[in-house]
């Protein structure tokens, strides 16, 4: 039950979600994530760091850049999995990221 819980605090603010829902379209670096949502490096990194330690998200490296993308591990995998299947395709946020994220790939 822990880890549903730790898994539900993670989620459970806006701009993490919005993380969860471009992640669910590939892996992105920090700079992608800042420039889509429109919030500083810090917060951003705030995010992702909560993510992470929820086992949501992963971290993975290639020379100077850092990789995150969508766990596919365990409950936690399982359960993010869920969240990007039922994230609301019609939320205007939502749409405005993905619009965004075509543009910065």
């Amino acid at each position: 039950m822990e880890i549903l819980l730790t898994n539900l605090r993670a989620v459970g603010e806006k701009t993490r979600l919005r993380i969860i829902a471009l992640l669910g379209r590939g892996e992105l670096v920090v700079t992608d994530l800042v420039s889509i949502l429109g919030q500083s490096q810090p917060r951003v990194s705030r995010h992702l760091k909560i993510l992470m330690e929820a086992g949501l998200v992963e971290r993975h490296s290639e020379g100077t850049w850092a990789f995150f993308r969508l766990s596919n591990k365990g409950v936690s995998g399982v359960f993010v999995q869920k969240i990007v299947d039922n994230i609301l395709k019609e939320d205007k946020t939502v749409l405005s990221d993905l619009r965004k994220l075509t543009t910065v790939r």
